[in-house]
């Protein structure tokens, strides 16, 4: 469980939820490392300023393997100091100007 502050409607909670997954999956990722018989993990979002409005979203133990294998991938170019930018959220970067203009492009 992660709890938000995020102003959000109930209308964008899937969208707005999609942006905390990897951040959950992290979570799961270590608990499964700790607890290696588990098989299944919620992931559960509460936004405290609706706390009616939640995600959930099921992983299995080897969707936790994948994104173990993912964030392993990432260290190593972390490591080997391979950068690419991620020109994907562009529109709701905070370094973006008001015409959602990269200022890395």
């Amino acid at each position: 469980v992660d709890y938000k502050t995020d102003k959000i409607l109930k209308k964008d909670i899937t969208k707005k939820a999609e942006k905390y997954i990897p951040q959950l999956m992290f979570y799961a990722f270590i608990v499964k490392n700790i607890y290696s018989n588990i098989k299944k993990i919620k992931l559960k979002l509460i936004f405290l300023n609706e706390p009616d409005f939640s995600f959930e979203k099921i992983v299995s133990s080897n969707e936790l393997n994948e994104f173990g294998t993912t964030i392993n991938n990432i260290i190593k170019k972390i490591r080997l100091k391979e950068f690419s930018p991620n020109l994907n959220h562009c529109s709701s970067c905070h370094l973006s100007d008001n015409y959602n203009k990269c200022p890395v492009k």
